[in-house]
Order: structure tokens, then sequence, then C-alpha cells
């Protein structure tokens, strides 16, 4: 049993950097078995999915994905660690209430309904990356931040270079962009799918074990057990036309001398009404599989 919640575990890790659930047929493509279906709800579910600091005390990066158990489509709506809430900014609400706050105060947020969490440390991002052997990425441009509290020396330069672990990490935490965290997700987005393209492959079948051994306990989430193979089902069907990623819509302000990020309510609201009618219309299924 404990070996095969690693595996399950680590499906769940692999489905979350290629695409987190969303980009890449990293195994193989076609239908799986049709009892994979019936662990996996074919409606849309919604998963937070939180990357939190060294510290593990704030969250650092913040996503909902809409995930669609039929089809394997994935929408990802990416939120600002800086976004202005009741209780000051989002990353703080981790360290005030853990998930449970964090998951309400997204839920105010959006105006959704979270199903599901599930969270990861950097140094669980810093294992696959290098389980995978690297990723050649192009740095956007120099990066220099030193922040001993959090033990995170960032020292990029701009160019194309084939980043470890440690680098990756360095890239997709670094803030200090003249467009601020939007420019940031950008770069974490493109990471994500750049990973996905060169290592969506066979090949990756034969890392697992060692992907297993170094982060099959680095993970924490709710997702029950009897939908953890039914979510690695979802990660087959995938491809890379799969994963739409949007950011929350707002702007960045200044309030006094604190930088935050304002959402746009209206145009939240908009969106999430468009992800929700796409994730309700990929539900149904097609007249060829009722006849079937």
């Amino acid at each position: 049993m404990a070996k095969a919640r690693k595996i399950i575990t680590i499906l769940l890790i692999v489905c979350m950097f290629l695409g987190i659930f969303s980009i890449g047929s990293w195994i193989v493509t076609g239908n799986p078995p049709q009892l994979l279906n019936a662990l996996f709800p074919a409606k849309s579910r919604t998963v937070l999915i939180l990357g939190m600091d060294n510290g593990g005390l704030r969250s650092d990066v913040m996503m909902v994905a809409f995930i669609n158990g039929r089809t394997g489509n994935v929408d990802i709506v990416s939120i600002p660690r800086d976004t202005k809430v009741r209780i000051g900014k989002l990353t703080s609400a981790h360290a005030i209430g853990g998930v449970e706050q964090t998951k309400e105060t997204i839920e105010e947020l959006l105006d959704i309904e979270i199903d599901n969490y599930v969270k990861f440390s950097f140094q669980t991002f810093n294992d696959v990356v290098d389980a995978l052997g690297g990723v050649d990425y192009y740095v956007p441009q120099d990066m220099y931040h030193n922040d001993p509290t959090q033990d995170l020396l960032i020292n990029l330069k701009e160019g194309m270079q084939h980043l470890d672990g440690d680098e990756a990490q360095q890239l997709v935490r670094f803030r200090g962009y003249p467009m601020g965290d939007e420019q940031r997700i950008k770069v974490q987005q493109d990471f994500i799918k750049e990973l996905v393209k060169q290592k969506a492959n066979l090949g990756i079948v034969f890392r697992l074990p060692d992907l297993i051994s170094k982060v099959g306990e680095t993970v924490e989430t709710d997702i029950p057990q009897n939908q953890w193979l039914g979510l690695g089902n979802v990660a087959l069907k995938m491809d890379k036309t799969s994963v739409s990623t949007y950011q929350m819509p707002g702007s960045a302000q200044y309030i006094g001398r604190v930088s935050y990020y304002l959402q746009d309510e209206k145009e939240t609201e908009k969106l999430i009404d468009e992800i929700l009618e796409r994730q309700k219309a990929r539900t149904k299924p097609k007249k060829e599989e009722v006849e079937g």
C-alpha cells in the first residue's frame, strides 16, 4: 500500500508539473481502460494548487485548475500572490489559517467552490526538474535577489541555458520584473509549457522510480484515494492543446507604500463564467459516444 501510494503521488506530481494537471501526453496517447473513467468523475472539478515558499508558511504560487475528467481539458487561473484581500495580501492567508483560509479566500475572490487542493514545496519542484534532466529555457532578463531569511539566492543571466532544478526554481520565483506579478506568472506558465514540450515522451516512464524515491512523500492533497488513478487517467487524455491558462483580471497598484494586485471583479466574473460554460459543454457526452 505504501508503495502504491508513492506511485500515485508521483503521478499527481508529474501531472502537476507537466502543465499543472493540464499539458502534455507524458506517457502515452489514446483511451485508457474504462475502469479509470469511473474513478475520477466526468464533471468539471476544481483543484487549488499551492506552491509554498521554502519556510512552508506562505503560498508563493496559487492557481485554480478546472479539470474535465471526461476530456482531459483543463483551464488554469493563476492568482497573483500580492492580490489584495480582506486579510491583507493573499500570500499571507496560509500563514494565518493554512489551506482552509487560503481556500476560503480564493473561493470568495472567484465566486466558486473548490473541491480539492494540492500543496507542494519548491524542493519538490527542484527534484522533479532534476529527475527529468533539466530544461532548456531562454531566461528573459538578468535576475538577482538574495533573501537569507528564506535561504533563497537568485542569480541568473539573460539568455538560453540549461536549467537544473535549483535554477528553474530561481526562474519561477523571481519577482523583479518591470510588469510585476503579471510578467512573473507569464514566465511560470511559459516555463511549464516548455517543460512539457521537451519532456512529454515515453522516456519519462524510465525516470519514474527516481521521481518516486525523491518526492513520493512531499506533496499534500485531500484528493480521495479512490480518485487518484482516475486523475492519472486525466493525464493520459491530455495533449498540448488541452490547456488554457489565464491570470485573474486586475492591475498592480500602490496603496500608500505597499504594492498590491487589485482584482477587476467584473472581468473576473466574466472569465469564470466562460470557463464554467466551456467545462459544462465538454462534460456532455458526444452523440457517437452515447450511441456507442
